[in-house]
């Protein structure tokens, strides 16, 4: 079972960054993948954040 564990901050792999760049496909990886790359900074895991990007 997966774990959010408080005060830990999510960043993108190089492959994260090309996967999610590499085609134009709509899966959920890609939309996740992106909503990071598009934060300012490295944002903090809390359970609003999945649930904001995933809808």
């Amino acid at each position: 079972m997966l774990e959010i564990v408080p005060g830990n901050y999510l960043t993108v792999t190089p492959y994260g960054a090309w996967r999610a760049v590499a085609r134009a496909d709509d899966s959920t990886e890609r939309r996740i993948l992106l909503a990071i790359l598009r934060e300012a900074g490295s944002p903090e895991l809390t359970p609003a954040v999945p649930c904001a990007w995933t809808g």
